[in-house]
């Protein structure tokens, strides 16, 4: 048998060297994709707070875009329009609010008139809380808006409201809306002779001037001026009402915080009486001046205006 021979072995001093076995093309990261990694980078840290809530409460918070304008295309402020009850205008209609019954609704060209029976709630429920009768087309427009007045309701109160002459459109619906003083909106002001901003409101023989002081974006009451002129031929009971008048003007010229003057015209008077809020005894004010057009001091310019154009105003 032949013998196998030996393999010769060769070792080799040359240094090794790198074998490429395949290649892999790649393509470097252009500035498109660095500015993605930024954007997302910048996104998560304004959303850590979000993130964070998330985490903790099991789900993302919900984020609801406020409208520009508080009362576009007749939307009720601070409301979802399909929060908004509509109820057709009929005789028979009852509208429940809490302890209180709205009844009896009548409507014709001049005025509305309507009943609310108190069934066991609180007597001054409407100076706490503040409603507004609505008034809007069968397309749901609004057409005129009526503020429900701050007073007593003890057992049973009738409500009777003129209505704007010059709307020709006939009232189809009705709705009850509640409505907090953040919902109204802002409201552009005038100025007077020495620069403060004013807010004019008229209604018949009745001039209201609200005078205010400006504090960054918001405006705040410190005085009120009324003027009401009287005629003979349009006053009834004109005698006592100059009589009455006369005795009032002694009355406030002598009360700390008020000023009056009664000015004879022809045929009649015009009486004026400023209330300076910042001065008039809180006792004065309850006394003299009842009635809710007497706002208080501090009271913000669109919170007036907003009320006394639903109570029959015209306000600029």
């Amino acid at each position: 048998m032949a013998k196998k021979q030996k393999e010769e072995i060769i070792i080799s001093n040359t240094p090794l060297e790198p074998t490429t076995i395949g290649v892999i093309e790649t393509k470097e990261n252009g500035p498109i994709f660095t500015i993605i990694w930024i954007i997302i980078f910048i996104a998560g840290i304004f959303l850590l707070p979000h993130i964070s809530t998330w985490i903790q409460e099991g789900s993302l918070p919900t984020i609801k875009d406020k409208p520009k304008d508080p009362i576009v295309n007749n939307v009720d402020p601070g409301k979802e329009s399909e929060e908004i009850e509509y109820y057709e205008l009929k005789n028979n209609l009852k509208i429940k609010v809490e302890e209180f019954q709205f009844q009896n609704f009548e409507i014709n060209e001049n005025d509305l008139k309507f009943q609310i029976l108190n069934q066991g709630g609180k007597t001054n429920f409407f100076e706490q809380n503040k409603y507004f009768i609505e008034l809007y087309t069968e397309e749901k427009l609004l057409l005129q808006r009526f503020k429900v007045p701050s007073e007593e309701v003890i057992t049973t109160s009738n409500m009777l409201f003129e209505r704007i002459q010059n709307i020709n459109e006939t009232p189809y619906y009705v709705a009850l809306v509640k409505k907090e003083e953040k919902d109204y909106p802002p409201v552009p002001l005038g100025e007077n002779v020495i620069g403060n901003p004013i807010l004019t409101c008229k209604k018949e023989n009745q001039t209201l001037v609200y005078e205010f002081q400006k504090e960054e974006d918001k405006t705040y009451l410190f005085s009120i001026k009324e003027s009401n002129t009287f005629t003979e031929s349009t006053t009834s009971d004109y005698v006592n009402i100059l009589e009455e008048n006369t005795l009032l003007n002694g009355v406030y010229n002598n009360t700390n915080g008020l000023k009056s003057e009664l000015v004879p015209i022809r045929n009649g008077f015009t009486f004026t009486v400023t209330i300076d809020l910042k001065n008039i005894l809180s006792s004065s004010l309850n006394r003299y001046f009842k009635n809710e057009i007497y706002y208080s001091k501090d009271t913000e310019a669109k919170t007036i205006s907003f009320e006394l154009l639903a109570s029959g105003y015209f306000c600029e």
